[in-house]
């Protein structure tokens, strides 16, 4: 996928089921600084004695599992960034569902940034090949449970309307999916 022109003040919000290319294409459009992604959060993932990646996001930190914290220490990195005015700000997290964008929008609306969606889904690849690519060792049994989850509307009429009215323009490419979602405040 080519890269986007972009006005300043953009939230970028990647979504994909696990190894789509969210992260690479994340690179694109922000520094290491500029991305704000879930699986950065202190010891969600650790290595086993074996050498492979473990998710630990289902351990409890108090009573919520970790990955619940790992979510708000997101929203607050991309609030931090935010504030600071960095113009290109990346969300390349699964995504799967509407609330799980729709949060990083309202986010957005606070702050006066506009913002886009770019769909990955699965690029083209089988729940096997995307295991196989997967840098976090998420399982297939996980992959296709999250396959079935996916909501392909979170950009559609009841989230598009909600938030700038029926007449806004949507770009489509041909495998993926980007959404022209300008902020109604702008």
């Amino acid at each position: 996928m080519t890269k986007l022109e972009l006005p300043k003040r953009t939230l970028i919000i990647i979504r994909g089921l696990p190894g789509a290319g969210k992260s690479t294409e994340a690179e694109k459009y922000g520094s290491k600084h500029s991305i704000a992604t879930t699986d950065d959060y202190p010891g969600l993932y650790s290595v086993s004695e074996d050498g492979t990646l473990e998710f630990n996001g289902s351990k409890k930190i108090g009573e919520f599992p970790m990955i619940a914290h790992a979510h708000e220490a997101n929203k607050k990195k991309v609030s931090s960034l935010m504030c600071a005015s960095i113009p290109y700000i990346v969300v390349p997290n699964t995504n799967t569902r509407y609330w799980e964008c729709h949060q990083y929008i309202e986010i957005a609306k606070r702050w006066n940034y506009g913002w886009k969606y770019i769909d990955l889904f699965d690029a083209g690849l089988s729940d096997e090949e995307l295991a196989d690519r997967c840098i976090h060792n998420v399982p297939v049994k996980i992959i296709a449970k999250m396959r079935l989850r996916y909501e392909f509307d979170v950009h559609n009429d009841h989230l598009h309307d909600e938030l700038w009215g029926k007449d806004k323009e949507r770009l489509h490419t041909t495998m993926n999916r980007i959404y022209d979602c300008d902020n109604p405040n702008d």
